[in-house]
């Protein structure tokens, strides 16, 4: 189903960076190799002995994006300019994508597979509260001053409880969220059905089964977060990499910001101000670090090399009532704030 395990040592170098990782189910391997700030540069998958895919990125001292691409070296496939506030204003030359307002907000950003953002508007607390992308256009509404509690993004409302997102309802469908007690991600139910969720190191989602324990759902990343073809899905859920809800802009949201996968970078400026970088996402390295507060290895994540294993809770809980953790029991229901 899932078979997933890494190596972290790499000639006396540092043991705490995923150096490999190994899906024994499709037969791939990642080798991942760092710059000397320590930030991800390279990676290069094969199948069995044969190359598949490679990804290169460069940087420039303050952790900013200057080009991508797959070839050796610094790549021309695509390059970026960045001003003095460490913000991208041109993609090969050409600066008719990206706009910010005077609080470092993004108003109109780069294309991508989803489409032109364009039309970001930001309230005074620095939410967005409306973007268009592909001709549609999301409007946001927040339950709070920061971004961390959304009530509504376009046609989709939220149901929040302590433990975090418990139910989400588009067009009169329902999905609700089971959780862990410290947070994480358990299964979900649609339809009057439940699944599962199951997670790799970082707390990216790779995989969906069944109440059966038949994999309905498969997941493939970049590096950084970008969907690749392999991904499969015929039960549509809004987790994804580093166990982000990914919004139909191609965002995803992480508690306080929205970050872009495809710049590997923030679309707003740090809201605490201590960042040496305020648009960097997890200091240069998505292969191993989060940058959001709700991350936690998935509750059938791995770490340290181990393979993943799958467990399935004994219950099946209401919408909004939490799994515990030992699978056997449902927690008190969650309070639905900002109905």
């Amino acid at each position: 189903m899932v078979d997933l395990s890494y190596t972290y040592a790499d000639a006396g170098q540092d043991g705490t960076k995923v150096r490999t990782r190994t899906d024994a189910v499709a037969d791939l391997k990642i080798s991942y190799t760092y710059d000397s700030a320590g930030r991800f540069s390279y990676a290069k998958e094969e199948k069995g002995s044969t190359p598949t895919y490679s990804w290169r990125y460069c940087f420039d001292q303050a952790g900013n994006l200057t080009s991508q691409g797959t070839g050796k070296g610094c790549p021309s496939d695509s390059t970026f300019t960045i001003n003095d506030a460490e913000q991208i204003t041109a993609k090969n030359g050409s600066g008719a994508n990206w706009s910010y307002d005077a609080a470092g907000n993004e108003t109109s950003g780069a294309s991508s597979l989803e489409g032109t953002r364009t039309g970001e508007q930001w309230s005074d607390f620095s939410q967005m509260t409306s973007s268009t992308v592909g001709g549609t256009t999301y409007e946001g509404q927040y339950g709070s001053t920061d971004q961390s509690e959304r009530i509504r993004l376009g046609d989709t409302f939220f149901h929040n409880g302590p433990l975090g997102l418990s139910v989400k309802s588009t067009a009169g469908v329902d999905t609700g969220f089971n959780r862990e007690p410290g947070g994480t991600l358990n299964s979900m139910t649609t339809g009057g059905k439940s699944y599962y969720y199951l997670t790799d190191a970082l707390g990216s989602v790779v995989a969906l089964t069944d109440e059966s324990g038949t994999k309905v759902n498969t997941y493939s990343y970049s590096p950084r977060g970008v969907e690749r073809a392999a991904t499969s899905e015929k039960v549509s859920q809004p987790y994804r990499f580093a166990g982000g809800y990914q919004d139909p802009t191609g965002l995803y949201h992480f508690a306080a910001r929205y970050y872009d996968p495809h710049m590997t970078r923030f679309t707003q400026p740090d809201p605490s101000g201590q960042e040496k970088n305020p648009y960097l996402y997890a200091e240069g390295d998505p292969v191993n670090k989060q940058r959001h507060p709700s991350f936690r290895t998935g509750p059938q994540g791995c770490r340290g090399g181990k393979h993943h294993r799958y467990r399935r809770p004994s219950v099946e809980c209401k919408p909004g009532w939490p799994v515990g953790q030992s699978g056997r029991e449902c927690l008190r229901r969650g309070s639905r704030r900002g109905r």
